[in-house]
């Protein structure tokens, strides 16, 4: 017997939004909060940062997206004295953390919709 026929029923999904039908809520949104994260840390990379901030438009879209995990991570890193890179990698995890949640709750509201 085939893994992927058992896993999916009676035969494997055809498209991928057919395999994302098939995951959990849950963890369908923390796939799309890495996803929005990965694309904002390339975003953020690709601009390149200098002294002064990010070198052209596109990395100020990256600082702007990163804003929010910044504001959750900051206080609490300045006042636990937490050195950078372990900050670094706090931020990025609020940052997955923020954008599951806002996925998780845009699927719970699509889900809950009537149609009439």
């Amino acid at each position: 017997m085939d893994k992927t026929a058992s896993f999916f029923g009676n035969a494997p999904p055809r498209r991928s939004t057919e395999l994302l039908e098939l995951v959990n809520p849950t963890l369908r949104a923390l796939l799309i909060g890495c996803a929005v994260e990965a694309t904002l840390g390339a975003l953020f990379a690709v601009a390149g940062f200098g002294p002064c901030g990010p070198s052209n438009p596109i990395g100020y879209i990256g600082m702007i997206g990163h804003l929010p995990g910044v504001l959750l991570v900051a206080p609490w890193a300045s006042a636990l004295k937490v050195p950078d890179s372990i900050s670094t990698v706090l931020v990025v995890i609020a940052q997955v953390t923020v954008f599951s949640v806002i996925a998780f709750l845009i699927y719970r509201r699509k889900g809950t919709r009537r149609t009439i």
